[in-house]
């Protein structure tokens, strides 16, 4: 039986045809402006819960005591900026936004709401304490932080990318999948599923290259010698500074969980003997507008990579 990394083939789950527009459904309106423009509303609503609680603190002479400090609300609306900024690229079509890069506006944002979300759990069952008694509308600000995490929990567990770029996307299909695209509603008739341009060849019109179905990773331990080695670049979400001093995996597993966030993953080389590439195919690189048909892509060495198209 044919076997790829881990996986033997026969055992990979394929969507039908209708499977694959129902998702495509969902992605889309997990990812569209309606969608954020409605978790930026829980966020502003957490945010003056946060303001209204540092106020009312100050004006009892609590501002050293209570559990909701200026810099944690000045961290709040530093977050919060770039969930409204998110939005308005958004707004302008540019789905860069989702990514954790410089351009990942919503993997900044969620910083402080992990943060948070970790800490209410960990208040719950009683490994942290809060001063309630010092820290006014702290259920104001306990709920608006769950309907914002609620809501953020709906769309970006989808969305996201990963901080990892050895890691699958966040939406595979299996049982779990299938069910959960069987019992939502859809509109009557589903639009196809377009093809991006890395399915396309100008030198073939009537084919498309079959992709988009199953994502392949070799899940081996990060301090092996076959992976892949990695450099972790520091964040500064501008786009005209150029990434630099970077960090090693060695000196990145160093640190904890919420320094981490502030860094970004970038493959520097690929050292698995069973990866080889990448190869000119000819067939586009970008999924954006069809652009670099000259760019290299690798391809597993798998049967059936191109389908005949029907009109």
């Amino acid at each position: 039986m044919t076997q790829y990394g881990n996986r033997k083939i026969n055992d990979i789950m394929l969507p039908s045809p209708s499977e694959r527009q129902q998702l495509f459904y969902l992605l889309k309106k997990l990812s569209s402006l309606t969608a954020w423009q409605r978790i930026l509303g829980f966020y502003n609503a957490w945010a003056d819960a946060t303001e209204n609680s540092v106020r009312e603190a100050d004006d009892r002479g609590w501002t050293n005591e209570t559990s909701l400090s200026h810099s944690e609300y000045a961290y709040i609306l530093k977050c919060l900026a770039h969930c409204e900024e998110g939005v308005m690229r958004l707004k302008k079509g540019d789905k860069r936004v989702f990514k954790f890069d410089a351009n990942g506006e919503f993997a900044m944002a969620r910083r402080i709401l992990s943060h948070y979300s970790q800490l209410l759990e960990r208040i719950d069952i009683g490994e942290n304490r809060i001063d309630e008694e010092h820290t006014p509308r702290w259920a104001e600000f306990r709920e608006a932080l769950i309907q914002l995490a609620k809501a953020w929990g709906e769309c970006a567990k989808y969305i996201l990318e990963s901080r990892f770029t050895d890691e699958a996307a966040p939406v595979r299909y299996n049982e779990w999948l299938k069910e959960l695209l069987h019992s939502r509603k859809y509109p009557p008739l589903l639009h196809e599923v377009p093809k991006a341009s890395t399915q396309l060849k100008q030198s073939l019109p009537d084919r498309h290259l079959e992709g988009g179905w199953e994502q392949i990773v070799f899940n081996i331990p990060r301090n092996d010698a076959r992976n892949d080695t990695m450099l972790y670049y520091p964040r500064h979400g501008d786009e005209s500074k150029k990434l630099q001093n970077a960090l090693s995996a060695a000196e990145y597993d160093k640190l904890d969980a919420a320094q981490r966030e502030d860094y970004v993953s970038l493959r520097e080389s690929i050292n698995h003997p069973n990866i080889s590439g990448p190869f000119d195919t000819g067939w586009g690189y970008s999924d954006f507008g069809g652009a670099g048909l000259g760019e290299k892509i690798g391809l597993p060495s798998l049967p059936g990579q191109t389908t005949k198209l029907n009109h």
